[in-house]
């Protein structure tokens, strides 16, 4: 008989070892995973998030303090600057920033761009970050500012431009060789302020001066001089001497004077007593 040769038993990997493989290949996967989360966020842990800008500028990797500044800067000088004159005739009217006390809140402004992503753990914040890559989050200057300052200056050019408008009058001249007298009708003006109101709030949104003219609305009277003039004819003059007491006389004054200005329309009545007052 020939000898047995030995027979070596080929062994796999068994289940443990499989399983163990794949909790340390989920373990690298989980470490490097956590390694770039830092990698990518850590450098903006207490910073601003790329793609976060105010007014065009940006703020990623600036601290909060910095952004503070740069907000500062960017608005600063056009709080001082600003002001809004409104012209009429040969009379100016100006509001400045001091009046209206126009100024920026930093917190409002800056406070939704530095709480992105701010909140939850590397995943969060990175996310956040991924979301910025697009079109980012702009703001603009969020600005405190007094509209009843505004009101009150607008309120006094209104009280100086509006004016009523007059009638044309005309009155009898006893005695006299041209015995009607006419007074001019004037044009009304009424200023009109919610437009300008709101374009001057707009200029203060915007950090904008303006300067505009004012142009009061015209007011028409309803009687002009020429319409009277055209209407008014001396039809009749009648003298009729006084006689009797100085009683009589000054009563007979008295009666007159009751007619005095009367108008009768075509076809209208005059009744003495009604008139007199008897």
């Amino acid at each position: 008989k020939k000898p047995k040769k030995n027979r070596k038993q080929k062994k796999g990997i068994g289940a443990a070892g499989i399983v163990s493989l794949v909790i340390f290949l989920i373990a690298v996967l989980i470490g490097s995973c956590a390694l770039f989360l830092y990698a990518q966020t850590a450098p903006y842990s207490d910073t601003f998030l790329p793609g976060t800008t105010v007014s065009g500028y940006a703020l990623g990797g600036l601290t909060a303090q910095e952004g503070a500044a740069a907000l500062a800067m960017l608005t600063d000088d056009a709080v001082d600057a600003w002001r809004y004159t409104l012209t009429w005739g040969d009379q100016t009217y100006t509001l400045d920033s001091a009046a209206i006390s126009l100024s920026v809140d930093a917190a409002a402004t800056l406070d939704p761009l530095w709480q992105i992503g701010r909140d939850g753990n590397m995943l969060t914040r990175y996310l956040a970050m991924l979301s910025l890559r697009g079109d980012g989050r702009a703001e603009k200057p969020v600005l405190t500012y007094d509209m009843d300052a505004v009101d009150a200056f607008l309120s006094d050019i209104k009280a100086q431009v509006d004016r009523a408008s007059v009638d044309a009058t005309v009155t009898y001249v006893q005695g006299n060789s041209e015995p009607f007298r006419f007074t001019d009708e004037q044009t009304g003006l009424e200023l009109e302020t919610d437009a300008i109101r709101a374009r001057m709030e707009a200029a203060i949104l915007s950090l904008s001066p303006g300067t505009e003219a004012l142009q009061p609305k015209e007011i028409s009277p309803n009687v002009y001089r020429a319409e009277l003039e055209n209407a008014t004819v001396l039809r009749a003059r009648v003298v009729m001497p006084l006689s009797g007491s100085a009683a009589a006389q000054e009563n007979a004054a008295l009666a007159a004077a009751q007619f005095q200005n009367v108008r009768l329309e075509a076809g209208e009545r005059l009744s003495f007593n009604q008139t007199v007052g008897l």
